[in-house]
């Protein structure tokens, strides 16, 4: 009798089916999962560390201590390439400089009698400066952008009886410029106030906001 998950059996070649079934598998840590051979039983290891360390640090750390197997070296490029995918997918993450240098120049520090510091917190609180970032919302619709703007009140993503109060699109706010999610945000600031983000309530109200424009002028 066998427990957990089996993943198809696709080697030599890697599917993304089959890629995502030792993700999930290695995700699953409280129970035991199935390995046809031992390649299987590597590659679960090496979405696992993948999941932790990152890509490119599990590649390392899986050809230093010596388990690369042959089948396994013909995949190195596929997985190289189906980490890069990975990536994209993520999204371009920002540096906390950046984000003060754009917010900045789009007339945020000030704006509504917020200091810069309190947008820079609320955004890494939401997408963690991912400007690409997009999530399903835990009341409806999706969350997009460095500020994780609804799609049910604020923009338009095609569904049907959403508000689109910002009159954007919601593809218009993972943009690296920012300036259709800035624009949205003083919107949204002025309506309802930064409190229309839990996480800026949370983890930014009432706390000292110099920590996040330091080292930044």
């Amino acid at each position: 009798m066998s427990f957990g998950l089996v993943c198809p059996n696709s080697l030599p070649g890697l599917s993304i089916k089959a890629a995502r079934c030792y993700r999930q598998a290695a995700r699953q840590s409280r129970n035991p999962f199935v390995f046809q051979n031992k390649d299987h039983f590597l590659f679960s290891l090496f979405f696992k560390q993948q999941t932790e360390r990152g890509f490119l640090t599990s590649l390392v750390l899986l050809f230093e201590r010596g388990v690369w197997t042959e089948n396994m070296k013909l995949l190195m490029l596929q997985l190289l390439l189906l980490g890069a995918f990975l990536s994209l997918c993520n999204g371009r993450q920002m540096s906390r400089c950046e984000v003060v240098k754009i917010f900045k120049s789009q007339g945020l520090d000030g704006f509504e009698g917020f200091a810069v510091g309190n947008y820079v917190c609320m955004a890494y609180w939401e997408s963690r400066w991912k400007t690409h970032r997009v999530r399903e919302s835990n009341n409806m619709g999706k969350d997009y952008g460095i500020f994780q703007i609804n799609s049910a009140k604020w923009c338009d993503d095609g569904s049907s009886g959403g508000q689109n109060q910002c009159g954007v699109l919601c593809t218009d706010l993972l943009k690296d410029d920012l300036k259709a999610s800035v624009e949205c945000l003083k919107i949204i600031v002025k309506k309802e106030g930064l409190k229309s983000w839990d996480t800026w309530d949370s983890f930014c109200n009432g706390r000292k906001m110099k920590r996040w424009v330091k080292g930044c002028d």
